[in-house]
């Protein structure tokens, strides 16, 4: 299993989950979520995530006590997202489908060659793409309020 992270620019951090780990509160809170921020501050050459903006979807990880402590400590804003709303999430409709379609027939024998070829998937995304599931996002959201947070996978 693997987290990825990204923004308008591209992918910002790709994280291995261990082998039969589960991404648990305290995992996310403890490893995930501290890398995102180094690699954050590295690309943008910044000292803080100080008002980053970060979206989650509702998964259980996402809402741990001590996921919302650290996202306060860091004074990183985070996006509201509805209850049960996969159709709101860019990574379930741009970026996934994208890695299945790119990795699809393909066979990896170790978790560093799947690493490797996810990193090589995510990179040749052109960042015009990136900017554009933002966009799409966007887009999405507009559509949710108006059918009053009905499924509405079809109508986009």
């Amino acid at each position: 299993m693997f987290c990825v992270f990204y923004t308008v620019d591209g992918c910002i951090a790709r994280i291995v989950v261990p082998e039969g780990k589960t991404v648990n509160g305290e995992f996310y809170g403890n490893e995930v979520l501290p890398n995102v921020f180094k690699k954050f501050k590295e690309i943008r050459n910044r000292k803080t995530v100080q008002n980053v903006m970060l979206h989650h979807d509702n998964a259980l990880p996402h809402k741990h006590q001590l996921v919302k402590r650290l996202l306060q400590q860091e004074q990183v804003n985070l996006l509201p997202h509805p209850p049960y709303s996969p159709d709101l999430s860019p990574c379930d409709f741009f970026l996934f489908p994208r890695l299945k379609k790119e990795l699809a027939g393909r066979s990896y024998n170790e978790v560093n060659s799947l690493a490797r070829g996810i990193q090589a998937v995510v990179d040749s995304i052109p960042k015009e793409d990136y900017y554009k599931s933002f966009e799409d996002w966007k887009r999405r959201l507009k559509i949710c309020i108006e059918v009053q947070g009905n499924y509405f996978e079809g109508l986009v």
